[in-house]
């Protein structure tokens, strides 16, 4: 009835008002609710793949973070998955990925210095993709890697030292 309206920018209560304004012209005090159907966040790198649910609209990145399990990867009780990364993730180098995919607005924000944090704007907006550049521990992943193998070289040769001082 009243065509496309452009909402964006807009706060959900003065979008009611515009909306309920604009169907005044066809119903007596009417009454308009919006919502938002699609606010969530994406967590990429350190803390997996994660989708995260915006619970209200005023969330900062520090919120988003610990409902992902915080930046040690503990796998919080956010959006899904999460606790799959052993390394954790960095953070002086987190960057929030904002706007289509095509022009992307990409900004770096550095939460290990006060002065990073201050300069940050930390507010998160639905689409946002957050990626936490991962730490790097090679012998850590390298061990890990190896475990199956060492795994079965200590069953074989376990079990044959069990075989050979059986038959003594």
């Amino acid at each position: 009835m009243v065509g496309r309206v452009k909402l964006s920018g807009l706060s959900l209560l003065q979008a009611d008002s515009m909306l309920a304004r604009m169907f005044d012209v066809y119903y007596k005090e009417s009454f308009v609710t919006t919502r938002v159907a699609n606010n969530r966040v994406i967590m990429l790198g350190a803390a997996g793949g994660q989708v995260i649910p915006l619970a209200n609209d005023n969330m900062n990145l520090l919120e988003v973070l610990a409902l992902a399990g915080g930046l040690d990867g503990g796998g919080g009780g956010g959006g899904g998955g999460g606790g799959s990364n052993r390394n954790g993730g960095r953070a002086d180098n987190i960057r929030i990925i904002r706007g289509d995919l095509k022009n992307p607005r990409v900004q770096q924000i550095d939460l290990s210095t006060l002065d990073g944090m201050r300069r940050a704007s930390l507010q998160v907006e639905p689409n946002d993709i957050i990626y936490v550049e991962p730490i790097r521990r090679p012998l850590l992943d390298a061990l890990t890697d190896a475990a199956p193998l060492l795994s079965l070289t200590s069953l074989i040769l376990t079990s044959t030292f069990f075989i050979i001082s059986q038959l003594r």
